[in-house]
């Protein structure tokens, strides 16, 4: 009998095991698979613009550091569906500053953007005309008046020098010749490689514009240029000078002042007596005749007549230490028929 109680009781023992570890699994299985089903939470709203109310199309909205997202459609409204709250959205708009919202209840949301005028205001010439950058389309550089003014620049060419996909180089410091090479996205014919330059809408030469009347410097590399037809196959440069406005006449003034030497000069003989005297050993080597006689050479290292045996340095002369200074005064001013 002892070992018939002892056989129940191990029998009731695994059946509570069985029970238990059955309840285990479906609670198990209940955990897994219970958030596959939890319920997307859909947020929506209307992005409009802030000062004239109307709605915004293309509008991207999504959850701030994190990729994917969704657009706002022709009236503007946008949905968007998220696991939980409260979340952060980004919203950008080509034209119109970002912004950064913070969501804790899914109800409707009306999202205003402001419009970015730094970029949408900006100003370039464009064929024979002006246009506002956000409806230009092309490859475009421009070089406005904040940045030539306060630089010394001796050739308004000088002013195109780190503008992207344009090659300048000045070979020479001739003064009144100092004019650089100019490329626009590298040589493109076997004759004329230079760019159309047009200033104030007639073609011109840079060299020919003082650096201190330009107003600002557009580049056409690409598409944009095509208005101009064939001779601006090599991009187009427009100059636009700065005019006067209306009002009381303004004064300007600007002006530099520096020195300049050169950084590096060959290793030459400079004295007259010296080069007479290797002049005639070379002779000598070759078998011929000496050049000078000992008298000249003589009386050109003395220098008792510098007039008829000059002992000039003229590298020291040409390359000495020079100051170099530009000044400019401008009077502008305008009614509403003259500027």
């Amino acid at each position: 009998m002892a070992k018939l109680s002892n056989l129940f009781e191990n029998l009731k023992k695994l059946s509570n095991y069985f029970i238990c570890k059955k309840y285990f699994a479906l609670f198990f299985t209940l955990l897994v698979i219970q958030p596959s089903f939890a319920q997307q939470i859909s947020l929506k709203g209307k992005v409009l613009e802030e000062k004239t109310n109307t709605s915004i199309i293309g509008a991207t909205i999504k959850l701030k550091g994190q990729p994917g997202g969704t657009a706002t459609d022709v009236n503007g409204n946008f949905s968007l569906d998220v696991k939980s709250l409260p979340v952060t959205l980004f919203i950008s708009s080509i034209g119109y500053k970002n912004q950064e919202i913070d969501v804790y209840e899914a109800v409707p949301t009306t999202i205003y953007l402001t419009e970015n005028l730094n970029l949408l205001n900006s100003v370039v010439v464009v064929g024979y005309g002006t246009q506002k950058k956000s409806n230009l389309t092309g490859s475009v550089s421009t070089v406005d008046t904040k940045f030539i003014e306060n630089k010394p620049f001796t050739n308004a060419s000088q002013a195109l020098q780190g503008v992207s996909g344009l090659y300048v180089n000045q070979e020479g410091g001739q003064p009144g010749n100092d004019v650089s090479t100019i490329r626009i996205r590298g040589v493109g014919t076997l004759n004329d490689n230079n760019p159309l330059v047009l200033v104030n809408g007639i073609e011109y030469s840079l060299k020919d514009v003082n650096p201190e009347d330009i107003e600002s410097i557009s580049v056409l590399k690409d598409a944009s240029a095509s208005i101009y037809g064939s001779r601006a196959s090599n991009g187009v440069i427009l100059v636009t000078t700065k005019r006067g406005n209306k009002g009381k006449a303004q004064l300007e003034y600007n002006g530099s002042l520096g020195w300049e030497k050169a950084t590096y000069l060959p290793d030459v003989v400079t004295n007259s007596a010296d080069w007479m005297t290797s002049r005639n050993q070379t002779s000598i080597n070759e078998g011929q005749p000496v050049v000078f006689s000992d008298e000249d050479i003589e009386a050109f290292r003395t220098g008792t007549d510098a007039d008829l045996y000059p002992n000039t340095d003229w590298y020291d002369i040409m390359f000495r230490t020079a100051k170099v200074q530009n000044h400019n005064f401008r009077v502008s001013g305008g009614d509403d028929k003259v500027k």
